[in-house]
């Protein structure tokens, strides 16, 4: 006697185990906590450098371009990205 031919005769225990699955499973989710916006911190890397009497574009060609070239190759994989320009606002 094969399991289909069983749960073909005696559909009851099926039906009651699904149930029971689906009711294990909706509590389940319903327990998860799941949170809409969750605490998430990028890694961030900010350097500051300063040039007394140096002109923005100046800073920008000698020093920026230098100070990027460095940080290149730091952690596992480098830097996905990275934007660098003289802040006029110091």
């Amino acid at each position: 006697m094969n399991i289909s031919a069983w749960a073909i005769r005696r559909p009851t225990p099926i039906i009651l185990l699904f149930v029971v699955l689906m009711l294990l499973g909706i509590f389940g989710y319903r327990g998860l906590g799941a949170n809409e916006w969750p605490d998430v911190d990028f890694p961030t890397i900010v350097v500051e450098v300063q040039r007394a009497g140096a002109a923005p574009a100046e800073l920008e060609t000698e020093v920026t371009r230098h100070v990027e070239d460095a940080l290149v190759g730091i952690g596992r994989g480098g830097l996905d990205g990275g934007a660098g320009g003289p802040d006029r606002d110091l």
